[in-house]
């Protein structure tokens, strides 16, 4: 996946969702906005990709924007209304995997993919975002010490943060109950990528 496609597929998935209406409430508001939030990482990794140099900070940010997807999924569809009164408290909401199980016991998520997803990437991403030692290879060639990320891993990263975007973006659709939203961003993405499952 190059940059240019993933900072293209970006502004489209911007355009589509610009101006969103959806009925608000405290659940609604929290979960967009943490929805939001994910799709602004997908802008802040592309960005730092495309400044050249800055990758480390790009892949540390995969991390916060899968967990923003989750904790919006959660409370959008799982959290009691004194769970969301106490997160806007300023009380943190349950670890990663109990969101998760929470999350795949509601409709679209039965299959148990996000699990899946998050034990596959999880220590890389951690390592990414805490600086681990694939940060510290990362910056490894011969005598010196630079940036040295591999094109494939550009394009990983490129390739996961497109798709996390745009799952929020559905669930921002799903949100508001507006199906035409989430149609038109599944159909936009398939023809920014044709090959993807």
């Amino acid at each position: 996946m190059s940059h240019e496609l993933s900072t293209n597929w970006m502004e489209k998935l911007h355009n589509l969702i610009d101006g969103f209406d959806f009925e608000t409430s405290n659940r609604s508001r929290v979960a967009v906005s943490l929805l939001h939030l994910s799709i602004e990482h997908q802008k802040g990794i592309c960005v730092l990709v495309g400044c050249g140099n800055v990758n480390g900070s790009a892949f540390a940010l995969l991390r916060p924007q899968f967990e923003s997807y989750i904790r919006g999924l959660w409370y959008n569809r799982c959290a009691t209304d004194v769970q969301i009164d106490k997160f806007i408290s300023g009380k943190q909401p349950p670890r990663i995997t109990e969101l998760i199980e929470g999350v795949e016991k509601t409709k679209g998520f039965r299959h148990g993919a996000l699990m899946r997803q998050k034990e596959a990437i999880w220590n890389d991403i951690n390592d990414y975002t805490h600086g681990g030692v694939l940060q510290v290879k990362s910056r490894n060639r011969c005598h010196e010490i630079i940036g040295n990320y591999q094109s494939e891993h550009i394009e990983w990263l490129l390739e996961k943060t497109s798709r996390l975007a745009t799952l929020a973006g559905i669930e921002i659709a799903g949100v508001g109950q507006n199906h035409e939203l989430a149609n038109n961003i599944i159909s936009a993405y398939k023809d920014f990528y044709p090959a993807a499952p």
